[in-house]
């Protein structure tokens, strides 16, 4: 597995054209830093462990083979037309 760090992250943000430079300095602010360690403490606090990780509601879906089982819970909370899955 590769590991994600600052540079992935900061190349990754200029190819979804967020801007690489402004990305970069963004993740040097302390208010940035501060939000990321709140947001990790309540992922932590709401039973997060690994990755992906998705809360909705009170439900925690943890690990990919969860996608479908949270695909289907978002279906039953917002009904509309099939998208044919």
């Amino acid at each position: 597995l590769a590991r994600v760090d600052r540079e992935v992250c900061v190349a990754r943000a200029g190819e979804a054209s967020l801007g690489s430079a402004a990305f970069a300095a963004a993740l040097g602010r302390p208010e940035i830093r501060d939000e990321q360690g709140a947001t990790l403490r309540q992922a932590l606090d709401r039973g997060a462990f690994g990755v992906p990780t998705i809360v909705v509601g009170n439900r925690l879906f943890w690990g990919n083979d969860q996608v479908v089982l949270l695909r289907h819970h978002l279906r039953r909370l917002l009904p509309g037309p099939s998208d044919g899955d």
